[in-house]
């Protein structure tokens, strides 16, 4: 994705909106990449609403003494999709990742007649897919990832010498000010995509690299991702370098899940039997918290609790680093690490959707829906990339029970006998009318969703709702009459 890097004491000037255009509500988003701490993101004009950053990462918009206070919205070196809605009552909103962050009442909006985008007295920002849009947004046009509607102005990287070009279709070209270029993020289309996807481990030499991790895990640490891992292998699925190992490895032969980690008395090793599946989706997590219980849930169930020591206390410097899928055969999706130990209820409420990347004690989190420039992005909020080594792959992960981010569709499902806990996306599960015919009964409509395979997973799925036609509450008298005696018949 194209993106305009805006140099510290640039900006950019872009024309600005009418009253009839901000009557109705107005919404201002885009994505941000600051480059160092605090300073305007945009301003509207003379005594108009100013959207700042502060020193502390906060996000405060500014209408003379009146301000909105998003905290902790924003990291230097971090993209941050930034939505600033007004309503035309007066209501006014910061939505952070699709998110709402800080609301409240402000003076209602106005016209003005430019809108300036960085200012010469901030660090310098990285600006992409900027949209002025007429109205409030509903939750789905929030999104990151949505297509905009109802557009004002649109800004997506394009620059002819110093003119930004706008992409919308009134033609609002804006003027760069300063030094400033547009440049190719591939970063940014990761994080873009609403979707969920996998990489795929083909060969054993496949890896992914981890940089040297800093946080501190001695209040505890989980580790949960989605695998389909083949039958004939014994990989490492996850592991933390030393000294303050963490590693998480799968055997899928005889089901084994083994958690080892560097305790405060030596090493800690949890063996799981009976609980990984080979050739289809499941959602493991290991959780080992401060004091030392180590839990295992799959598919968001509690399958294992063993009180051992606590994890080690943390040592100067970095780690070594680690690794992601070492010797693994497969496919996995949607890695998180979480600095803490997380319970049944914390594993439930995310396990079936795509992780935004700023959640509360989210440490790594990458989601593997595709490889950017040789990276594996870490979209938490530390951006650790990983690094590919081999000859990874990435797909549309067939058959993955992940909701996108912003899937609102629901539905209950059965698996392997169970009810899950959480609803899945209708979209995975195809559907077919049938209608068979009852003679003077009538007609007998059922909508299905059909028995089939996801992908080579072996797990099965079927549910069936059935609803009568007109024509079979209608039936003849005569034939009502006739069922009533063949019953009294039988009972006879």
């Amino acid at each position: 994705m194209r993106v305009i890097d805006v140099a510290a004491k640039g900006y950019i000037d872009i024309p600005g909106v009418s009253v009839g255009e901000t009557s109705g509500g107005f919404s201002i988003q885009m994505w941000v990449r600051p480059s160092g701490k605090g300073g305007p993101i945009w301003y509207w004009g003379e005594g108009g609403p100013l959207l700042v950053m502060m020193n502390n990462g906060g996000l405060e918009l500014r209408v003379g003494v009146l301000k909105l206070l998003a905290p902790g919205a924003m990291t230097p070196g971090r993209w941050t999709h930034v939505a600033v809605e007004f309503a035309a009552d007066g209501a006014a909103a910061i939505f952070i990742d699709g998110v709402r962050a800080a609301s409240g009442s402000l003076p209602k909006l106005g016209a003005t007649p430019s809108i300036r985008l960085a200012d010469p007295g901030a660090p310098g920002f990285a600006l992409a897919d900027v949209r002025l849009l007429a109205r409030v947004r509903s939750a789905g046009e929030r999104a990151p990832s949505a297509e905009p509607q109802g557009l004002l102005a649109h800004y997506v990287g394009q620059l002819d010498g110093t003119s930004v070009r706008d992409a919308g279709p009134l033609q609002r070209h804006g003027q760069l000010g300063g030094a400033g270029q547009a440049v190719e993020v591939a970063e940014l289309d990761v994080l873009r995509s609403p979707s969920p996807g996998a990489v795929v481990w083909d060969e054993k030499p496949d890896v992914l690299e981890l940089p040297p991790v800093t946080t501190d895990f001695t209040g505890g640490i989980a580790v949960e991702a989605w695998v389909r891992p083949r039958e004939a292998t014994k990989p490492l699925l996850f592991a933390l370098g030393d000294p303050d190992f963490f590693n998480v490895r799968l055997r899928p032969g005889d089901g084994m899940l083994i958690v080892e980690f560097a305790a405060k008395t030596g090493a800690a090793v949890i063996k799981v039997p009976g609980v990984v599946r080979a050739d289809e989706w499941q959602h493991l997590c290991v959780s080992v918290d401060g004091g030392g219980m180590c839990r295992v849930f799959v598919d968001a169930r509690a399958v294992h609790e063993q009180q051992v020591a606590p994890p080690a206390a943390a040592r100067d410097g970095a780690r070594t680093g680690g690794a992601i899928g070492e010797e693994f055969l497969g496919e996995v999706a949607e890695l998180r690490v979480w600095q803490g130990g997380r319970s049944l209820e914390d594993v439930r409420a995310l396990w079936l959707r795509r992780a935004r990347g700023d959640e509360p004690s989210l440490a790594l989190c990458y989601h593997l829906d595709s490889l950017a420039e040789g990276w594996a992005i870490d979209a938490g909020p530390r951006r650790q990339h990983a690094r590919p080594m081999g000859r990874l792959t990435w797909g549309d992960g067939d058959g993955l029970p992940l909701r996108a981010l912003h899937d609102a569709r629901r539905v209950h499902v059965r698996a392997a006998g169970k009810l899950l806990l959480d609803e899945l996306p209708v979209s995975l599960f195809p559907t077919k009318t049938i209608e068979v015919g009852l003679g003077g009964w009538g007609t007998l409509t059922s909508r299905c969703r059909l028995r089939g395979s996801t992908g080579r997973s072996r797990a099965r799925w079927s549910a069936a709702r059935c609803t009568r036609s007109r024509s079979s509450r209608a039936r003849p008298a005569a034939a009502s009459s006739r069922a009533r005696s063949r019953s009294a018949s039988t009972r006879r």
